[in-house]
C-alpha cells in the first residue's frame, strides 16, 4: 500500500488527460505570464508546482520558497519565436528555517515589428514588450508551506497598459518519509488590463503538482494546469541525479507536455 500511494498520486495528476481534452473559453492578454522558466523546470516538461527547489519557486509556487534549503538566485534568457525573446530572473532569501522572501522579474520582447497605416503605407517600426516585477513572502506553518506574491505588470504595444496581480501557493507536509511532495498554486489573480478603452482579462491559472523520489537519485513529477484561457494540459518529468564529486552534481532530465 505504501508503494501504491505515490503512484496513485501521479495517476490522479495524469488523469488530467480528460481535462486537457476540454478547452477553456476565450483568450487573455499578456500570455507571457504563463511561459515556463527555470532550466530544471523547463527540462522536466514544465513541472514545478511541487518540484521547484530554488528561486524559480517565485514563478511556479510561492508556497515552496520557505521550504527551500538555501538562499538562491536564478537567471534565464531564451531566444523565442522569430526575433522575440524571454527573460526571467529571481532571488530567494531565507529569513530563517520557516520564512523566506523572494523577488522576480519576467520580460518578454516581441522584437522589431514593421508598422503600417490604414492605407498600408510603412510608418516605421514598433517594439512591443511585456514586463512583470514580483515580490513575495512564504512561511511554514504546521508543516504547510504558504506563500503569496504581488506583481506589477506593464504591457506596451503602441500605447502602454498597466495592472496588478497576485499569486497564491501552498505546499502540504511531505508524505512517505519525505519522498512525496504535493503543491498547488493560483497565479495571476488580478484586475483586467486596459488597452486604450478595451479591458482584457489576465491569464489566471490553477496548477496542481506532485513530485515523488522513486529512488535516491530518480525523481518523478507531474503538473496539471487549468488556465482561464486556452486548453488545460498536463506535464510529466523525470530527473536522475548524478554525483560528480565533492559537493558537485549533475542531472539527466526529460519531460513531456500535452500542451
Amino acid at each position: 500500500m505504501r508503494k501504491a500511494l505515490p503512484l496513485l498520486a501521479l495517476a490522479i495528476l495524469s488523469s488530467g488527460n480528460a481535462l486537457a481534452a476540454s478547452p477553456s473559453v476565450g483568450t487573455a492578454a499578456v500570455p507571457f505570464l504563463l511561459l515556463p522558466a527555470g532550466a530544471r523546470e523547463v527540462a522536466l516538461g514544465g513541472t514545478g508546482v511541487a518540484a521547484s527547489e530554488d528561486a524559480n519557486a517565485m514563478l511556479w509556487n510561492p508556497g515552496l520558497m520557505a521550504k527551500n534549503r538555501h538562499n538562491s538566485a536564478t537567471f534565464m534568457h531564451s531566444a523565442y519565436l522569430e526575433n522575440s525573446m524571454y527573460d526571467f530572473a529571481a532571488v530567494n532569501w531565507k529569513l530563517d528555517d520557516r520564512q523566506a522572501l523572494g523577488v522576480s522579474a519576467q520580460y518578454f520582447s516581441a522584437g522589431k515589428i514593421n508598422s503600417t497605416d490604414d492605407a498600408g503605407q510603412d510608418i516605421g517600426t514598433i517594439r512591443p514588450y511585456d514586463i512583470a516585477v514580483s515580490a513575495g513572502y512564504s512561511r511554514i506553518i504546521g508543516g504547510w508551506g504558504l506563500g503569496v506574491s504581488g506583481k506589477a505588470i506593464q504591457s506596451k504595444i503602441i500605447n502602454t497598459a498597466k495592472t496588478f496581480a497576485m499569486d497564491l501557493g501552498v505546499s502540504p507536509p511531505e508524505l512517505l518519509d519525505g519522498r512525496l511532495r504535493l503543491g498547488a498554486a493560483y497565479t495571476n489573480l488580478g484586475a483586467k488590463i486596459r488597452y486604450n478603452s478595451v479591458d482584457e482579462k489576465l491569464p489566471a491559472a490553477i496548477r496542481l503538482g506532485a513530485g515523488y523520489k522513486l529512488t535516491q537519485g530518480l525523481t518523478l513529477s507531474s503538473d496539471i494546469a487549468l488556465p482561464n484561457a486556452g486548453k488545460n494540459y498536463i506535464t510529466l518529468g523525470a530527473e536522475m541525479g548524478l554525483p560528480v564529486g565533492g559537493d558537485m552534481g549533475a542531472a539527466l532530465r526529460a519531460g513531456y507536455s500535452t500542451q
